[in-house]
């Protein structure tokens, strides 16, 4: 999937091109992979930090560090994921449409900008793993 030159100047590049939105930019990529016939199988939440004191998942071309540990406001760690699998009686067409809903729904619900450190809320990226219907026919 290659996201419009719009969608990916708004994205985070990690090290091994992976891309990663904030919160007010990662829907115009969901929208971009429906409109493309993607489904998004789940995502995760990463944090770009300047300096790592645990080891980070990967760094950023901006040598920023991506960390998926992350730290609440209240001290513990914390690790923000979600999934959205297909269900047996699903279209691809359905289930492509409601994977994007379910993956915006859930950015929103985990709220995560107002769970971390304040100096951190700005530093929350939205990493989005996803699919094309040849690629899912293609695990089987």
């Amino acid at each position: 999937m290659e996201f419009s030159r719009v969608t990916t100047a708004k994205a985070v590049t990690a090290a091994n091109g992976e891309l990663a939105w904030n919160k007010d930019d990662v829907a115009s990529a969901i929208a971009e992979l429906i409109a493309t016939n993607f489904a998004v199988l789940g995502g995760e939440v990463w944090l770009a930090v300047r300096k790592a004191e645990i080891p980070p998942l990967t760094q950023l071309n901006d040598k920023r560090f991506i960390l998926g540990l992350i730290k609440g406001k209240d001290g513990k760690d914390y690790v923000f994921h979600w999934d959205c699998e297909k269900k047996a009686d699903e279209t691809w067409s359905e289930y492509v449409k409601r994977s994007g809903q379910e993956a915006l729904s859930h950015i929103r619900k985990m709220n995560v900008e107002d769970f971390v450190s304040p100096e951190f809320a700005g530093a929350v990226y939205y990493n989005l793993t996803y699919i094309n219907e040849k690629e899912w026919a293609d695990l089987d």
